[in-house]
């Protein structure tokens, strides 16, 4: 493989520039570092010359390498790669790509020898890889390209409102400048009983209400204690009047769009579990809480918390669905109105970093003496609005209003 590779950066500077894209040369052999390094440096020394000269590239290579011995080793290695029959360029992109493929098996080999804790994310890495079948595709993998000829339409259809999902209250969707589209991807976080889950809840029963079918993903609570909190929060109805007219909770429930969730529990999951889920349901969006609690495996909380964070962030781009997921503050957010990134509990930066809006429950005694909560809005990348304001809260009914 080296030797095939060295060829093709000898005889051709375009296949030079695509093998350094691509290849991380300090996986191969020292011999191969070097005389890369070497090549590279000619190819700089005239940025109009479209092959290497041996000759001249041995002429430098005596200038730097005073062991005879060594000098040898390099002369042939060049030799060698130089009689390899050229080849098109095709096929220099398939040797590419399986030297790339390579390079991943052998780093999760070593991973799995040293560190197999660590091996987790490169296994995924490794099979992601091996999905594809060209070079082609690494390149264009999760890539969005805009044609200028689709610049009308696109500008068209991002500012239709008819493209977005309203959210609710009606004070947070004024704030985010009329709802949420495909990709979006919202971070809700406050301290524990700050009644993070009643404003998710809030939001996918706004979301049913709208005809958009959806998943909710809970690893902290029963399923059967969010699927009463849902059909609560639809049909307006507390857990004694559930009990005391069930067919009536039922009715208003499903006129208010419950048979379009799908109420998931998951002890703790995981990013790929879930992206199955929403490769096999195609929903519009997806609530995942908590986001703690997922099955990610990293060397610290902090950077399990960030890769969960950039996981689900990533799901929801691939599948264009609302990607809404709950966390928890840290104890600098307790008793507090008005929360900012950095109370989001051991993520000052990774979780708002993925995030394109973060929403904090603030909750003081007063507060909650009040029914009320503070809604703080300390990232907005969809309207810049940069605000905090109080709500209503019915606990009963896990349902945030806006305050008249």
């Amino acid at each position: 493989m080296e030797r095939l590779l060295l060829g093709s950066m000898l005889r051709s500077r375009e296949s030079f520039d695509l093998i350094r894209d691509y290849i991380v040369p300090k996986k191969y052999s020292k011999e191969f570092q070097i005389l890369t390094d070497k090549i590279a440096d000619y190819y700089l020394r005239d940025v109009e010359v479209p092959c290497v000269e041996p000759q001249i590239l041995f002429a430098q290579l005596e200038e730097t390498i005073r062991s005879e011995k060594h000098l040898d080793v390099f002369k042939k290695a060049i030799q060698e790669a130089m009689d390899v029959e050229g080849i098109p360029e095709q096929n220099i992109k398939e040797i590419i790509f399986q030297a790339k493929r390579q390079e991943k098996a052998d780093e999760l080999a070593t991973a799995l020898v040293n560190n197999p804790k660590g091996a987790v994310s490169l296994a995924k890495e490794f099979l992601d890889l091996a999905a594809l079948t060209s070079l082609d595709e690494v390149v264009t993998a999760g890539t969005e390209i805009v044609e200028e000829e689709d610049l009308d339409g696109l500008i068209e259809k991002e500012l239709d409102p008819t493209g977005r999902l309203k959210v609710y209250p009606s004070a947070l969707n004024e704030r985010l400048g009329g709802g949420l589209k495909g990709g979006h991807h919202c971070t809700i976080f406050g301290r524990p009983e700050a009644a993070k889950t009643a404003l998710a809840i809030t939001i996918a029963s706004g979301f049913l209400m709208q005809g958009a079918e959806g998943l909710y993903i809970g690893n902290e609570d029963r399923r059967h204690d969010l699927v009463m909190r849902v059909v609560s929060c639809l049909s307006g109805m507390n857990k004694e009047q559930i009990q005391r007219d069930p067919k009536k909770a039922i009715e208003l429930a499903n006129n208010a769009g419950f048979k379009k969730i799908k109420i998931i529990a998951m002890s703790p999951g995981s990013l790929g579990q879930i992206d199955a889920l929403v490769n096999k349901y195609k929903p519009k969006w997806i609530v995942v809480d908590q986001l703690r609690n997922l099955n990610v495996q990293n060397e610290s909380r902090v950077n399990q918390l960030e890769a969960a964070a950039q996981g689900i962030r990533n799901i929801g781009k691939k599948y264009n669905v609302i990607t809404i997921d709950v966390t928890q503050a840290g104890d600098s957010g307790d008793g507090k109105a008005v929360l900012e990134m950095g109370d989001i509990d051991f993520s000052n930066t990774g979780i708002p970093a993925a995030a394109d809006v973060l929403i904090g429950v603030g909750v003081t005694p007063a507060l909650e003496l009040e029914g009320r909560r503070w809604l703080n809005l300390p990232k907005n990348k969809i309207s810049g609005k940069h605000e905090n304001f109080p709500v209503k809260l019915d606990t009963a009914l896990s349902r945030y209003s806006s305050v008249s």
